[in-house]
């Protein structure tokens, strides 16, 4: 991902982040997610059902990081859905 779209994914409203990562392929989300200093609220923003196939896309083994921002219920509705 380029850093002119990383600056400009820093520098938008909170709300704004969250609409334009949800078009984005996972990997790009997570880049960004990551990149920001609002990670942890944005994890916990999205739906349940979002996060799980954002972290199925990424693989198990390059979702530790968001999966470590979620809330437990979040965390419980991913079991529960993958079961």
């Amino acid at each position: 991902m380029s850093t002119d779209r990383q600056e400009e994914f820093l520098n938008l409203p909170f709300k704004e982040k969250l609409e334009f990562l949800y078009g984005l392929p996972a990997r790009q989300k997570r880049d960004l997610i990551l990149s920001s200093p609002d990670a942890e609220r944005l994890v916990r923003s999205f739906a349940p059902e979002t996060l799980f196939y954002t972290l199925k896309e990424i693989g198990v083994a390059d979702a530790g990081d968001l999966l470590s921002l979620a809330i437990p219920e979040q965390v419980r509705w991913l079991f529960d859905l993958d079961c």
